[in-house]
Protein backbone atom coordinates (compact mmCIF):
# COMPACT_ATOMS: atom_id res chain seq x y z
CA UNK A 1 0.00 0.00 0.00
CA UNK A 2 1.31 3.48 -0.89
CA UNK A 3 1.74 6.26 1.64
CA UNK A 4 -0.80 9.05 1.52
CA UNK A 5 0.53 12.50 0.62
CA UNK A 6 1.95 14.56 3.47
CA UNK A 7 4.10 17.63 4.03
CA UNK A 8 7.60 16.88 5.31
CA UNK A 9 9.02 19.31 7.86
CA UNK A 10 12.50 19.17 9.43
CA UNK A 11 13.13 21.65 12.25
CA UNK A 12 16.71 22.14 13.45
CA UNK A 13 15.98 23.69 16.83
CA UNK A 14 13.35 23.62 19.57
CA UNK A 15 12.24 27.10 18.51
CA UNK A 16 11.57 25.91 14.95
CA UNK A 17 9.91 22.76 16.24
CA UNK A 18 7.50 24.66 18.48
CA UNK A 19 6.63 26.96 15.59
CA UNK A 20 5.78 23.97 13.42
CA UNK A 21 3.68 22.49 16.20
CA UNK A 22 1.76 25.75 16.40
CA UNK A 23 1.13 25.84 12.64
CA UNK A 24 0.72 22.16 11.77
CA UNK A 25 0.29 20.35 15.07
CA UNK A 26 -3.39 19.50 14.75
CA UNK A 27 -2.76 17.35 11.67
CA UNK A 28 0.90 16.46 12.20
CA UNK A 29 2.82 13.47 13.52
CA UNK A 30 6.28 13.53 15.04
CA UNK A 31 8.92 11.43 13.27
CA UNK A 32 11.84 10.25 15.38
CA UNK A 33 12.83 6.61 14.86
CA UNK A 34 9.85 5.80 12.64
CA UNK A 35 9.80 2.12 13.64
CA UNK A 36 6.11 2.29 14.60
CA UNK A 37 4.92 5.36 12.71
CA UNK A 38 6.01 4.48 9.18
CA UNK A 39 4.59 0.91 9.16
CA UNK A 40 1.28 2.33 10.43
CA UNK A 41 1.27 4.84 7.60
CA UNK A 42 2.10 2.18 5.01
CA UNK A 43 -0.97 0.13 5.88
CA UNK A 44 -3.23 3.16 6.10
CA UNK A 45 -3.79 3.24 9.86
CA UNK A 46 -2.37 6.76 10.03
CA UNK A 47 -2.64 9.49 7.39
CA UNK A 48 -1.08 12.63 8.87
CA UNK A 49 -1.14 15.85 6.90
CA UNK A 50 2.42 16.62 7.99
CA UNK A 51 5.43 14.77 9.34
CA UNK A 52 7.68 16.77 11.64
CA UNK A 53 11.09 15.08 11.57
CA UNK A 54 12.82 15.98 14.86
CA UNK A 55 16.09 14.12 14.21
CA UNK A 56 18.09 17.32 13.74
CA UNK A 57 16.90 18.81 17.05
CA UNK A 58 19.94 17.86 19.12
CA UNK A 59 18.45 19.20 22.35
CA UNK A 60 16.14 16.16 22.39
CA UNK A 61 18.90 13.54 22.34
CA UNK A 62 19.96 12.75 25.90
CA UNK A 63 20.00 10.21 28.70
CA UNK A 64 20.91 11.82 31.98
CA UNK A 65 20.24 11.68 35.69
CA UNK A 66 19.07 14.66 37.71
CA UNK A 67 18.02 14.65 41.37
CA UNK A 68 17.71 10.87 41.41
CA UNK A 69 15.55 10.75 38.27
CA UNK A 70 16.58 9.25 34.94
CA UNK A 71 15.57 11.59 32.11
CA UNK A 72 15.29 10.16 28.60
CA UNK A 73 14.87 12.62 25.73
CA UNK A 74 12.55 12.17 22.76
CA UNK A 75 15.46 11.21 20.46
CA UNK A 76 17.16 8.71 22.78
CA UNK A 77 17.38 5.40 20.91
CA UNK A 78 16.56 2.04 22.44
CA UNK A 79 20.13 0.87 22.03
CA UNK A 80 21.52 4.00 23.66
CA UNK A 81 19.48 3.38 26.80
CA UNK A 82 20.02 -0.40 26.69
CA UNK A 83 23.82 0.01 26.74
CA UNK A 84 24.01 3.07 29.00
CA UNK A 85 25.70 2.23 32.31
CA UNK A 86 23.79 5.10 33.86
CA UNK A 87 20.44 3.71 32.70
CA UNK A 88 21.35 0.09 33.53
CA UNK A 89 22.37 0.96 37.08
CA UNK A 90 19.40 3.27 37.61
CA UNK A 91 16.76 0.94 36.18
CA UNK A 92 17.82 -2.62 35.27
CA UNK A 93 14.15 -3.41 34.66
CA UNK A 94 13.97 -0.82 31.90
CA UNK A 95 17.22 -2.03 30.32
CA UNK A 96 16.06 -5.66 30.40
CA UNK A 97 12.77 -4.81 28.70
CA UNK A 98 14.51 -2.80 26.00
CA UNK A 99 16.87 -5.68 25.21
CA UNK A 100 13.86 -7.82 24.23
CA UNK A 101 12.57 -5.31 21.68
CA UNK A 102 12.75 -6.34 18.01
CA UNK A 103 16.11 -6.75 16.32
CA UNK A 104 19.33 -4.84 16.84
CA UNK A 105 18.48 -2.77 13.76
CA UNK A 106 15.14 -1.78 15.30
CA UNK A 107 16.78 -0.87 18.63
CA UNK A 108 19.46 1.18 16.88
CA UNK A 109 16.82 3.35 15.26
CA UNK A 110 13.69 3.21 17.43
CA UNK A 111 13.18 5.54 20.38
CA UNK A 112 11.84 5.05 23.89
CA UNK A 113 9.39 7.91 23.49
CA UNK A 114 8.19 6.66 20.09
CA UNK A 115 7.31 3.25 21.53
CA UNK A 116 5.35 4.84 24.37
CA UNK A 117 3.46 7.23 22.08
CA UNK A 118 2.52 4.37 19.74
CA UNK A 119 0.76 2.73 22.73
CA UNK A 120 0.64 -0.75 21.27
CA UNK A 121 -0.78 -2.91 24.10
CA UNK A 122 1.66 -5.69 23.16
CA UNK A 123 4.73 -3.45 23.41
CA UNK A 124 7.30 -3.84 26.15
CA UNK A 125 7.75 -0.26 27.33
CA UNK A 126 4.23 0.84 28.30
CA UNK A 127 3.94 -1.94 30.89
CA UNK A 128 7.40 -1.15 32.26
CA UNK A 129 6.68 2.58 32.41
CA UNK A 130 3.61 1.91 34.57
CA UNK A 131 5.52 -0.52 36.79
CA UNK A 132 8.29 2.04 37.35
CA UNK A 133 5.82 4.88 38.00
CA UNK A 134 7.42 6.85 35.17
CA UNK A 135 6.25 10.26 34.04
CA UNK A 136 5.67 11.30 30.43
CA UNK A 137 6.59 14.96 30.00
CA UNK A 138 4.55 16.72 27.30
CA UNK A 139 5.27 20.08 25.67
CA UNK A 140 2.86 22.18 23.59
CA UNK A 141 3.37 24.79 20.89
CA UNK A 142 3.66 27.55 23.51
CA UNK A 143 6.56 25.74 25.16
CA UNK A 144 4.53 24.87 28.22
CA UNK A 145 5.38 21.52 29.82
CA UNK A 146 3.44 19.21 32.08
CA UNK A 147 4.04 15.69 33.35
CA UNK A 148 1.56 12.83 33.00
CA UNK A 149 1.83 9.67 35.07
CA UNK A 150 2.40 6.66 32.82
CA UNK A 151 -0.70 5.02 34.31
CA UNK A 152 -2.78 7.95 32.99
CA UNK A 153 -1.01 8.32 29.64
CA UNK A 154 -2.37 5.16 27.98
CA UNK A 155 -6.12 5.38 27.41
CA UNK A 156 -6.85 2.74 24.74
CA UNK A 157 -5.20 0.66 22.04
CA UNK A 158 -2.86 2.99 20.13
CA UNK A 159 -4.34 5.98 21.97
CA UNK A 160 -2.77 8.19 24.59
CA UNK A 161 -3.78 11.34 26.43
CA UNK A 162 -1.50 13.34 24.10
CA UNK A 163 -3.50 16.15 22.47
CA UNK A 164 -3.14 17.72 18.99
CA UNK A 165 -0.36 20.28 19.00
CA UNK A 166 1.53 18.47 21.76
CA UNK A 167 4.53 16.15 21.70
CA UNK A 168 6.40 14.13 24.27
CA UNK A 169 9.57 15.90 25.35
CA UNK A 170 11.02 13.24 27.64
CA UNK A 171 10.36 10.32 29.97
CA UNK A 172 11.30 10.53 33.64
CA UNK A 173 11.99 7.35 35.57
CA UNK A 174 12.27 7.76 39.36
CA UNK A 175 15.00 5.98 41.26
CA UNK A 176 14.27 2.75 43.13
CA UNK A 177 15.74 1.67 46.42
CA UNK A 178 18.92 -0.39 46.00
CA UNK A 179 17.29 -3.43 47.57
CA UNK A 180 14.40 -3.45 45.08
CA UNK A 181 13.94 -6.69 43.16
CA UNK A 182 12.55 -6.58 39.64
CA UNK A 183 11.26 -8.84 36.89
CA UNK A 184 10.30 -8.53 33.24
CA UNK A 185 8.68 -11.55 31.63
CA UNK A 186 7.44 -11.95 28.06
CA UNK A 187 5.51 -14.74 26.39
CA UNK A 188 6.51 -14.78 22.71
CA UNK A 189 6.77 -17.23 19.81
CA UNK A 190 10.22 -16.05 18.71
CA UNK A 191 12.75 -13.64 20.29
CA UNK A 192 12.28 -10.07 19.14
CA UNK A 193 8.59 -10.41 18.32
CA UNK A 194 5.81 -8.63 20.16
CA UNK A 195 4.77 -10.83 23.06
CA UNK A 196 1.31 -12.23 23.53
CA UNK A 197 1.67 -11.07 27.11
CA UNK A 198 4.23 -9.36 29.32
CA UNK A 199 4.62 -8.75 33.03
CA UNK A 200 6.73 -6.29 35.01
CA UNK A 201 7.17 -6.33 38.77
CA UNK A 202 9.15 -4.55 41.46
CA UNK A 203 9.26 -5.69 45.09
CA UNK A 204 11.02 -4.93 48.36
CA UNK A 205 11.27 -7.37 51.22
CA UNK A 206 11.91 -6.97 54.93
CA UNK A 207 14.67 -9.02 56.63
CA UNK A 208 12.02 -11.54 57.74
CA UNK A 209 11.05 -12.18 54.10
CA UNK A 210 7.72 -10.36 54.07
CA UNK A 211 6.96 -7.92 51.28
CA UNK A 212 6.85 -4.25 52.11
CA UNK A 213 6.41 -2.80 48.60
CA UNK A 214 5.15 -4.28 45.34
CA UNK A 215 4.11 -3.06 41.89
CA UNK A 216 2.78 -5.63 39.44
CA UNK A 217 1.66 -4.81 35.89
CA UNK A 218 0.55 -6.92 32.91
CA UNK A 219 0.77 -5.99 29.24
CA UNK A 220 -0.79 -7.37 26.08
CA UNK A 221 -3.87 -8.71 27.86
CA UNK A 222 -6.05 -5.63 27.52
CA UNK A 223 -6.20 -2.34 25.67
CA UNK A 224 -3.77 -0.72 28.11
CA UNK A 225 -1.32 -1.95 30.78
CA UNK A 226 -3.16 -3.60 33.66
CA UNK A 227 -1.88 -2.71 37.11
CA UNK A 228 -2.81 -5.51 39.50
CA UNK A 229 -3.66 -3.41 42.52
CA UNK A 230 -5.62 -6.21 44.18
CA UNK A 231 -2.69 -8.58 43.77
CA UNK A 232 -0.32 -5.97 45.15
CA UNK A 233 -2.56 -5.50 48.17
CA UNK A 234 -2.74 -9.24 48.78
CA UNK A 235 1.07 -9.36 49.00
CA UNK A 236 1.43 -6.66 51.63
CA UNK A 237 3.10 -7.95 54.81
CA UNK A 238 3.11 -11.48 53.37
CA UNK A 239 5.88 -13.91 52.50
CA UNK A 240 5.80 -15.01 48.84
CA UNK A 241 5.00 -18.64 49.59
CA UNK A 242 2.72 -20.98 47.64
CA UNK A 243 -0.60 -20.00 49.22
CA UNK A 244 0.11 -16.30 48.72
CA UNK A 245 1.29 -16.80 45.14
CA UNK A 246 -1.85 -18.78 44.39
CA UNK A 247 -3.93 -15.84 45.56
CA UNK A 248 -1.89 -13.47 43.40
CA UNK A 249 -2.54 -15.69 40.38
CA UNK A 250 -6.27 -15.78 40.99
CA UNK A 251 -6.60 -12.01 41.32
CA UNK A 252 -4.50 -11.58 38.18
CA UNK A 253 -6.74 -14.02 36.32
CA UNK A 254 -9.88 -12.07 37.25
CA UNK A 255 -8.34 -8.79 36.05
CA UNK A 256 -8.38 -9.91 32.40
CA UNK A 257 -11.73 -9.50 30.67
CA UNK A 258 -10.81 -8.85 27.05
CA UNK A 259 -12.88 -10.63 24.41
CA UNK A 260 -11.46 -13.62 22.56
CA UNK A 261 -9.46 -12.64 19.49
CA UNK A 262 -7.86 -14.37 16.54
CA UNK A 263 -4.73 -15.23 18.51
CA UNK A 264 -5.73 -16.12 22.05
CA UNK A 265 -8.96 -17.03 23.78
CA UNK A 266 -10.08 -15.23 26.90
CA UNK A 267 -9.44 -18.39 28.94
CA UNK A 268 -5.84 -18.58 27.75
CA UNK A 269 -5.27 -14.85 28.34
CA UNK A 270 -6.49 -15.32 31.91
CA UNK A 271 -4.19 -18.32 32.31
CA UNK A 272 -1.25 -16.25 31.08
CA UNK A 273 -2.13 -13.48 33.52
CA UNK A 274 -2.07 -15.89 36.45
CA UNK A 275 1.19 -17.56 35.44
CA UNK A 276 3.07 -14.37 34.56
CA UNK A 277 1.92 -12.57 37.71
CA UNK A 278 3.11 -15.38 39.97
CA UNK A 279 6.40 -15.89 38.17
CA UNK A 280 7.22 -12.19 38.08
CA UNK A 281 6.73 -11.92 41.84
CA UNK A 282 8.98 -14.96 42.36
CA UNK A 283 11.69 -13.57 40.08
CA UNK A 284 11.57 -10.11 41.64
CA UNK A 285 11.64 -11.51 45.18
CA UNK A 286 14.67 -13.66 44.36
CA UNK A 287 16.48 -10.63 42.98
CA UNK A 288 15.62 -8.60 46.07
CA UNK A 289 16.74 -11.33 48.49
CA UNK A 290 18.57 -14.24 46.81
CA UNK A 291 17.55 -17.60 48.26
CA UNK A 292 14.32 -16.32 49.78
CA UNK A 293 12.25 -18.88 47.85
CA UNK A 294 14.47 -21.93 48.09
CA UNK A 295 12.33 -23.92 50.52
CA UNK A 296 10.41 -26.64 48.70
CA UNK A 297 6.86 -25.70 47.77
CA UNK A 298 7.48 -21.97 47.52
CA UNK A 299 7.89 -21.88 43.75
CA UNK A 300 4.83 -21.48 41.48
Amino acid sequence: MKLSRFEYLAPRSMKELLGMLAEHGRHARILAGGQSLLPSMKIGLLEPGSLIDINAVEELSYVRKENGTLRIGALARHREVETSELARSHSPLLAAAISSIGSLAVRNRGTIVGSLVNADPRAELPVVAVALDAEIVVIDAKGEEHAIAAADFFIDRYRTSLKPGQMVLEVRVPSSAKDTGWAFLKMEHRPGEFGHATAAATVRLRPDGTLTECRLVLGGLGATPIRLVESETSLEDESPVEAVLQRVGETARSSVSADDDADLSLAFRQHLAAVLARRSVVTAAERATPGILRPEGSQP
